[in-house]
């Protein structure tokens, strides 16, 4: 699972973990969220430290996307992927690892600043902000996600007006159908017709499965009846 630093999450992922220990979750977290700390820093301070960090990002987000490139277009393979990002990402952040901790035990770096506050996120997350790097389906983010659920922030104001609890699940329930189709290249309109046309004859679990953005067949639009005045 991946997120921001959200205390929530983390007690999610526990939880879950302690009571599920045959099926136990990776957590991992956003670097665009722990770089953000190091951004408002500079805006607020102008600290180098900060802008430095900033840079290093930068460093880490062009080799990631190099290799990302190569991957989405078929010219490396999963494993080779995964083998380069050990070779050309992750010495960047043991790099970047070893200069936080030593900026953390300069005296120079009030324990109240907004650089420290930086820092101290990214060490104690560090774990979590980098074992995206074993996946290949992650990445060194949550944009994606965010960019998915950016309609629910521009909706939300239309939630008011659910009218119950069931009305908000399947408010929540019809606008994961859209993000899922957009997310496999599917036009939502498009889904969502030959999905309310093919659900009433789906009767088995295989049924539905066929029915899933990445499985449907979409067809073409039928007119099946006429408007009587």
């Amino acid at each position: 699972m991946q997120s921001d630093g959200y205390s929530g999450y983390d007690s999610a992922v526990d939880f879950w973990n302690e009571n599920h220990p045959e099926h136990k979750l990776t957590h991992s977290n956003c670097n665009i969220h722990a770089r953000r700390y190091f951004a408002d820093a500079v805006k607020a301070t102008g600290s180098k430290t900060a802008k430095k960090a900033v840079k290093i990002y930068e460093e880490i987000f062009t080799a990631e996307n190099k290799l990302r490139d190569l991957f989405r277009e078929n010219k490396i393979s999963e494993a080779d992927f995964l083998r380069l990002r050990q070779e050309k990402v992750k010495p960047i952040f043991d790099r970047f690892h070893s200069w936080l901790f030593e900026k953390q035990q300069t005296a120079a770096i009030l324990s109240s600043s907004k650089t420290a506050e930086a820092i101290n996120f990214c060490l104690k997350r560090w774990d979590k902000l980098t074992n995206y790097l074993d996946y290949s389906f992650l990445t060194p983010d949550t944009n994606a996600a965010e960019r998915a659920v950016k309609p629910f922030v521009m909706a939300r104001k239309n939630f008011l007006f659910s009218g119950s609890g069931i009305g908000a699940r399947s408010t929540c329930f019809i606008f994961t159908l859209i993000e899922t189709a957009k997310a496999n290249s599917k036009n939502p309109e498009d889904y969502l017709r030959c999905l309310f046309e093919k659900s009433p004859y789906a009767q088995t679990s295989e049924d539905w499965k066929n029915l899933l953005p990445w499985n449907i067949e979409i067809t073409p639009f039928k007119m099946r009846s006429e408007w009587v005045e």
